[in-house]
């Protein structure tokens, strides 16, 4: 009930200078002759009238206990998904695949066959721990 009070006096509040424009400029268009700055006045009480849709969601955020819950802990979650996610890289997941040079060899068998192609697994790791993060797979041929 306390939301929807404030809500509703915000948006009198924001509306009612408007719509006094609105009545004076069809009703009495003498008093706005009297000033240079109609266009202006209009402008400004038209912005004021717009800015309730935004005074809304700050009003909704603060008055509820859950959203400014969520709102404290987003800079936070997303800090750590950035970091998470530069963090990431595409390392090589087979022990018997040398990185430093070396021939690539089949865990199988040490002779190739004659139409076959050796094929290097690939997983998604985190550099900071060596985790593999989440399921992804790739999978790259060497030729």
């Amino acid at each position: 009930i306390r939301l929807l009070i404030v809500i509703v006096s915000l948006f009198i509040l924001c509306w009612l200078p408007y719509y006094v424009y609105a009545v004076i400029r069809d009703f009495f268009p003498y008093v706005l002759q009297l000033t240079a700055h109609n266009t202006t006045i209009y402008f400004i009480v038209e912005a004021i009238g717009i800015a309730n849709s935004m005074i809304n969601t700050v009003v909704y955020i603060g008055m509820n206990h859950n959203a400014r819950k969520f709102m404290r802990k987003l800079p936070k979650t997303c800090y750590q998904a950035c970091r998470r996610r530069n963090a990431r890289s595409v390392m090589p997941w087979n022990d018997d695949v040398r990185l430093g040079g070396g021939p690539l060899r089949n865990s199988s068998s040490s002779r190739r066959q004659p139409n076959s192609t050796p094929k290097m697994e690939f997983r998604l790791v985190d550099n900071r721990r060596r985790n593999m993060v989440g399921p992804t797979q790739m999978v790259a041929t060497i030729a």
